[in-house]
């Protein structure tokens, strides 16, 4: 089973979300090893992550899910 959870085109490369350690709550986000040569900045993206409030209503919501 894969941990890669979203794959995504950035520019025009493949791009891809993973989960190292499959349930973690930690992930890896960057372009695929094949496209790892043609370096296209990805900070937007990292960006993107930084600025994103968790909310935590949702987020107890969710842990009763499981």
């Amino acid at each position: 089973m894969s941990d890669d959870r979203i794959t995504f085109r950035y520019f025009e490369h493949a791009g891809v979300v993973n989960e190292p350690w499959g349930d973690c709550n930690r992930y890896w986000v960057g372009l695929v090893p094949s496209d790892a040569s043609k370096e296209q900045g990805i900070e937007p993206i990292e960006a993107a992550f930084s600025a994103y409030k968790r909310n935590l209503l949702l987020w107890f919501w969710q842990r009763d899910e499981n």
